[in-house]
């Protein structure tokens, strides 16, 4: 570790183990019981975004944090069977991507289904196969985020109980397809029928299919009412859904058909959302306002992302509040001009909200080892630490050395795949 500097050490968030750094506490969170309304939309965040309350600022890191577990745990390993899913168990999904410490447990693991793949029929269906990594015309499903709630502890900080709904953003071939179906089609049981959203995240968030006979708007909705018909009774309950890029626009998405099913014991819907595309017409932006969804979209200046799908022609529009930062406040990140990706990145981010945080200068590495979920998309403190960008070992995700290869362990069939119930 020679070369860091002193500071590094006094950091309490970190300890030593092993040969890499593991994340042990958190600062002593505020409580917010008393304006957690306000923090919510209560009043479209008036006077709250510029300058970024601390308070708000902390609880849009911690959203961020939500969607960087969905990145984390996601399995990338096209050598597993479960290549698709999640890498950890639902019990133990925090607490194996290192943020057990938030105060919230997992109650379900959402999927989502890949269908209505539209292909030219002069195309190869074989070529479809390749191009998409798909195993049927008609269907892919993958991982795509979760349900959590907040403990006793949490929530007496929080002033509610509170659920969160975590979507993830875009990660494999179809994913992409769905992002890149810009037309619109008309959102059923809307309360107008000028209502229109983009038909390739409702594909997404309403298709079901062979191995996931709930779509994943069917299995978010079930276990919403589930955990409010649970804690109803003992206070206020909120919902708050997130999501990065493709899981921004499903969170939308989400918080709609939440707040238009009134259920009974739900006091607020609010949804924080970053880098997400525009999801809908005018007349979506007037429902959301009309069933009380709050939206506040996280937005850097110069990520191209939130400008999708066109505006022009297509009469996409963006709704709810928009808190905007430009990646030129951020130097030290040293992102090219044409590096699209980096400027997209969650990562950037949740960096670029968390500047607000330093009273006064810090040093780059002082401040990514006081956060390291946080952790900058820089080679320059991986040149130091010896250390990748997903830092944690692979046996903390549940996979064991082989042979052959890392093969996952035994889990519990229900973190897998669901299926409706009978």
């Amino acid at each position: 570790m020679a070369g860091l500097p002193v500071a590094f050490w006094d950091v309490p968030q970190l300890r030593p183990r092993g040969h890499g750094l593991r994340l042990c506490s958190s600062p002593k969170k505020e409580d917010i019981s008393a304006m957690w309304p306000q923090l919510h939309g209560s009043d479209n965040w008036d006077g709250l975004l510029d300058p970024l309350n601390p308070s708000l600022r902390d609880e849009i890191i911690k959203y961020g944090e939500f969607c960087q577990v969905t990145y984390d745990a996601y399995n990338f390993d096209v050598f597993d069977e479960r290549c698709g899913g999640c890498r950890g168990t639902r019990d133990q999904l925090l607490n194996d991507v290192d943020h057990g410490h938030c105060g919230y447990e997992v109650t379900r693991l959402l999927f989502a289904t890949m269908s209505e793949v539209e292909w030219p029929d002069w195309i190869p269906y074989w070529l479809l196969q390749w191009v998409l990594h798909m195993e049927s015309r008609t269907e892919k499903t993958n991982w795509m985020g979760f349900v959590a709630v907040s403990n006793d502890e949490e929530t007496k900080r929080l002033g509610r109980r509170e659920i969160v709904v975590a979507w993830r953003g875009t990660c494999g071939p179809c994913e992409w397809y769905k992002d890149a179906q810009f037309m619109m089609q008309r959102l059923v049981g809307a309360g107008s029928d000028d209502v229109e959203v983009d038909h390739g995240f409702l594909s997404v968030y309403t298709s079901r299919g062979k191995c996931n006979r709930q779509s994943a708007s069917e299995q978010a909705m079930e276990e919403i009412r589930r955990l409010v018909g649970k804690y109803g009774q003992e206070g206020a309950v909120s919902l708050t859904v997130t999501g990065h890029s493709l899981g921004g626009a499903l969170a939308v998405l989400n918080a709609h058909e939440a707040a238009a099913a009134s259920i009974p014991g739900l006091t607020h819907v609010s949804v924080v959302s970053f880098a997400a595309p525009r999801v809908g017409n005018a007349a979506f932006g007037e429902e959301l306002a009309r069933v009380g969804v709050k939206l506040l979209r996280v937005v850097i200046n110069e990520d191209v992302v939130p400008d999708l799908p066109p505006a022009v022609f297509l009469g996409y529009q963006h709704a709810g509040v928009e808190m905007d930062m430009d990646i030129h406040d951020a130097p030290d990140l040293d992102i090219s001009w044409i590096d699209v990706i980096q400027k997209h990145s969650l990562k950037t981010y949740l960096h670029l909200v968390e500047l607000n945080r330093r009273a006064s200068a810090v040093s780059l590495l002082v401040l990514e080892a006081a956060f390291p979920r946080v952790q900058l998309p820089s080679k320059k403190v991986e040149k130091l630490l010896r250390a990748r960008e997903c830092w944690y070992r692979m046996a903390d995700l549940g996979i064991i050395q082989g042979p052959p290869g890392w093969p996952s362990l035994e889990r519990d069939p229900k973190d897998d795949v669901p299926v409706a119930a009978n």
